[in-house]
């Protein structure tokens, strides 16, 4: 503001963006009758009447911001005398001492133009209400918008006066195609007879709500749930409806696959059970309480502990859990308990189904009974690695727990034995009193020689009338001796087989680790030597293998 300005006629004033007053003119001065001191520093608004203030704040200095300018805004200006001056106001954006700034000059409402200013009030009262109706009308169309389902009106001649975003993207037309349309034109012939029972009904003042299938631009079939709500006047008359379509398709869809996945867990011969966050049962189907005897009523609301058998250590479960949490699923063989108290094998997959908090987690659990297919595989293991006759171990199952004894026997200080046993006059037996006789006797020599060793030794019979016995730690070469004494002495004694008796001895060699052999090869052949020794002494005594022995053995092959 110049100097010139400072006896411009009209008032005027500066103020900065927040509307401070920076500055004023003599003329603003003497129409205020105010000192300086109580004119600056002061906000423009606290100058005008209570009811202009709220309009000066909320709609002009948004437009000034905005266009930078504003012209004829007629306002009520309260002087420091309490007196009322009617002032027409302008104002622009500009600056002032280098800072963005407001000037505002003020025309004083003579009686002259009382009438003019009382039509400008009035135009000016009308544009504000017109302003206020537009943007409520924005405000209404942006919110209608955000509504993801199609929103209308329709009037009572079924005619569109208002459509959301969504039901012009729903029909791909444009504003102009679907406002003053026609509800036949819109939705064809077909849907609107479909719908014309709701019409009515709405249209006689009942709310409508019901589930309509429509088709989609891209041919898919849209599942809907659509609400007409009456508009009605002040005198209760209907002038038209609001249609509000909510597109469930997503939700029927779910609802579909729910179904699917109810149905499968109902019907599945696998046992499926479902626990929240903390390990709670709260779901169990049918085949669960077919493999574990505990029925849904029994099983919801405890914790899976219930079928547990014991047969796993911490070990095991702290593995399982550190897995499950690490890679959302675990799956491996289980036993469990039945409620009967029966053992039972599984295996078991177990999923994490995250969910939006760590309560609403979900632990799925599918599982199948392999009991009787471990049995039948057990059995067959059973017939691979022993003995028919006698259910001893074989050859097979003796060399695998011999390799065992020897590694562990390499790693620790331990003592270990191999006695190879070899019946006296067994083939009389068995070509005097028969073959079934001869069974008889092999099943009730392994009877006796299971009663003369621990439970950690082993006993296989290796075919014929042959037998080794692995012993796993023996004290002294002393015990191992005795064994074998034992043995020739229970041996010995006469066996009742039935109407017969069988009178036999048996040869043993006997091979200790590392003096006998340093592997499994090794320690056989020369218990092996070791029995023949003992034969060639005469039977029914027992040799070790050392350095006499093995001079014999290398006669022997020499002489063969």
């Amino acid at each position: 503001m110049t100097n010139d300005n400072e006896y411009h006629p009209s008032p005027e004033l500066v103020t900065d963006k927040s509307g401070m007053v920076l500055h004023t003119n003599d003329a603003f001065n003497t129409l205020m009758a105010g000192e300086l001191a109580q004119l600056h520093q002061k906000n423009i608004s606290n100058f005008f009447q209570a009811s202009d203030r709220d309009y000066l704040n909320t709609e002009i200095w948004p437009q000034l911001q905005r266009n930078g300018k504003i012209k004829e805004i007629l306002l009520y200006l309260i002087t420091t005398n309490q007196r009322c001056v009617p002032v027409m106001l302008n104002a622009t954006k500009g600056e002032y001492n280098q800072q963005e700034a407001y000037f505002w000059t003020l025309f004083i409402i003579g009686e002259t133009s009382r009438l003019e200013s009382a039509l400008l009030a009035t135009r000016q009262h009308a544009n504000q209400i017109t302003q206020r109706l537009l943007e409520r009308e924005r405000f209404l169309q942006a919110l209608t918008n955000a509504i993801p389902g199609p929103v209308s009106y329709w009037s009572r001649d079924l005619r569109c006066q208002f459509a959301n975003r969504a039901i012009l993207n729903w029909f791909n037309k444009k504003p102009n195609e679907v406002i003053g349309t026609s509800l036949l034109e819109l939705f064809g012939e077909d849907t609107f007879n479909f719908n014309r029972p709701h019409i009515d009904a709405v249209l006689a003042g009942q709310p409508q709500e019901f589930k309509r299938s429509l088709p989609r631009l891209d041919g898919k079939i849209a599942h809907t749930i659509v609400n007409y709500i009456p508009d009605v006047d002040d005198k209760g008359e209907v002038q038209g409806f609001f249609a509000v379509v909510n597109d469930i398709t997503e939700i029927k869809s779910a609802e579909s696959e729910m179904r699917l996945a109810s149905s499968f867990m109902q019907n599945t011969l696998e046992g499926v059970m479902v626990t929240d966050a903390e390990g709670v049962i709260i779901s169990v189907n049918p085949a669960y309480t077919k493999i574990t005897g505990y029925s849904a009523e029994e099983a919801v609301g405890k914790n899976p502990r219930i079928v547990n058998s014991g047969n796993h250590d911490h070990g095991f479960f702290n593995q399982f859990w550190t897995e499950l949490k690490n890679k959302g699923k675990w799956q491996g063989e289980i036993w469990n308990r039945r409620k009967s108290g029966d053992v039972y094998l599984t295996w078991q997959t177990i999923t994490r189904i995250p969910g939006e908090t760590e309560d609403s987690v979900r632990y799925v659990s599918v599982f199948n009974d392999m009991t009787e297919r471990w049995h039948i595989n057990e059995s067959i293991r059973h017939l691979a690695f022993h003995d028919p006759l006698t259910d001893l171990p074989n050859r097979a199952l003796m060399l695998e727990r011999l390799g065992q004894l020897l590694s562990k026997t390499g790693r620790e200080q331990r003592q270990l034995a191999v006695l190879f046993l070899d019946l006296d006059r067994f083939k009389y037996v068995n070509d005097n009193l028969g073959h079934d006789v001869g069974d008889a006797l092999l099943k009730a020599v392994a009877r006796r020689l299971q009663l003369q060793i621990r439970q950690t030794d082993t006993l296989a019979r290796l075919g014929g009338d042959e037998f080794v016995i692995l012993l796993d730690n023996p004290y002294s070469m002393i015990e191992v001796e005795h064994i074998a004494k034992r043995i020739i002495t229970v041996i010995g004694q006469v066996f009742k087989l039935g109407m017969n008796e069988a009178n036999i001895g048996v040869s043993i060699g006997i091979a200790t680790y590392p003096a006998g052999g340093s592997n499994a090869s090794e320690l056989l052949q020369n218990a092996d030597a070791a029995m023949y020794a003992a034969k060639n002494a005469g039977r029914n005594t027992y040799r070790v293998f050392g350095e006499h022995v093995e001079e014999q053995a290398q006669l022997d092959i020499c002489e063969n």
